[in-house]
């Protein structure tokens, strides 16, 4: 959990600070640090990177608060199962049948307003895959994501060979 004052929280700057209360922080660089307690610069709330990155948190956290925090009221969703649902209908349908245990993001690249976004993810089950995603924002919240699926980890074809088509 994050507290976020705007303040300048007993100092000088003017530069926002995050109180890490029971945090494990996430650079813009893929890095993390447990800082329990400690008060630390927060980094731009426009940094997709971070943004992104916590959205994926929220998930492996199952932390409902944060990722409303992290979507805007017009939020929207696609992927090859849903045909851009709301905020709504996403935290009804997806957050509740979430099951994702863990999140590595291994690339985060941003360019304007969008962020494309390939993890290495891990089930309930323990079972692995990688997808990519595109999430689209505005200011300091993702208005929309866009998910190809991947593929299991391991691949099901021999590398050079391909999965014959069902």
């Amino acid at each position: 959990m994050f507290c976020l004052s705007l303040g300048t929280c007993g100092s000088k700057s003017a530069q926002p600070t995050i109180l890490a209360v029971n945090a494990l922080v996430l650079s813009p660089w893929g890095r993390s640090r447990n800082l329990k307690g400690k008060r630390i610069r927060a980094a731009p709330l426009d940094d997709k990177a971070v943004i992104v990155r916590a959205c994926f948190k929220s998930y492996v956290d199952k932390d409902r608060a944060m990722i409303k925090s992290l979507i805007s009221a017009d939020f929207h969703f696609t992927s090859p199962l849903d045909n851009r649902i709301d905020r709504t209908a996403d935290l009804e349908h997806c957050w509740k049948s979430a099951t994702m245990a863990a999140a590595d993001v291994e690339r985060v690249v941003v360019s304007r307003d969008r962020a494309f976004v390939t993890y290495l993810g891990r089930n309930n089950g323990g079972k692995p895959f990688r997808n990519t995603e595109l999430f689209t924002g505005r200011d300091d919240q993702v208005t929309d994501v866009e998910v190809c699926f991947g593929w299991p980890i391991p691949h099901e074809a021999p590398v050079g060979k391909f999965v014959a088509a069902k």
